[in-house]
């Protein structure tokens, strides 16, 4: 009996977490919200974006994420070396980059409380390999955003 009665509460909502107290880090509005989001590089166009929200399910806490692609005609040293200009001057602190995808090739990072800022540059033959578009010849493509953590700054 008991169970059933956790099952029809489960299938109606009743005792899901609200959004603003589920997940790890900041909420996606304030993710958006950092001054740091707003960062593009001059002459890059973007090409995308993911995003999602934070949230708990019955795997874990998952962090909100904002993340934009671009394509540019710099080197990755230029996009580097501009962004970690601009986010020092903001606040943010060198860190180290936790983990690349299969998708990408090196990567930078910077955090603050409860966030991390990436700069990562994509891999393109694996781009190509699995049929994903990639930018004109003779540019790179870079993606850049926050990710909500739940540990500080170290240091």
């Amino acid at each position: 009996m008991s169970l059933m009665v956790m099952l029809i509460s489960v299938a109606c909502g009743f005792g899901r977490v609200p959004p603003e107290a589920s997940g790890v880090g900041p909420p996606l509005v304030q993710i958006e919200r950092e001054a740091a989001f707003a960062l593009t590089m001059p002459g890059a166009r973007e090409s995308g974006s993911h995003k999602g929200d934070r949230f708990s399910s019955i795997d874990g806490q998952t962090a909100a994420y904002s993340l934009i692609d671009f394509d540019s005609s710099a080197t990755a040293a230029d996009v580097y070396a501009y962004y970690d200009i601009q986010l020092k001057a903001n606040g943010w602190k060198p860190d180290r980059v936790y983990g690349l995808s299969f998708l990408e090739s090196d990567g930078r990072a910077w955090c603050k409380p409860q966030m991390y800022f990436t700069v990562t540059i994509a891999d393109l033959p694996a781009l190509g390999r699995r049929g994903l578009p990639t930018p004109a010849p003779g540019q790179i493509r870079f993606t850049a955003g926050i990710t909500g953590v739940q540990q500080r700054c170290p240091g």
